[in-house]
């Protein structure tokens, strides 16, 4: 993708990646713990 030019920083797009799967994990977890539906989406202002 950054020799197509279709991604400026391989950096930023993995540290995207990394955040939202951290995100997902936090989410899954604290909805097993206290019966929250994981579903919905919460904005991130990142």
């Amino acid at each position: 993708m950054r020799a197509e030019e279709l991604i400026e920083n391989w950096y930023e797009v993995q540290r995207n990646l990394s955040v939202q799967v951290a995100r997902d994990f936090i989410l899954q977890q604290l909805g097993q713990e206290i019966g929250l539906n994981t579903h919905i989406q919460i904005p991130v202002n990142a």
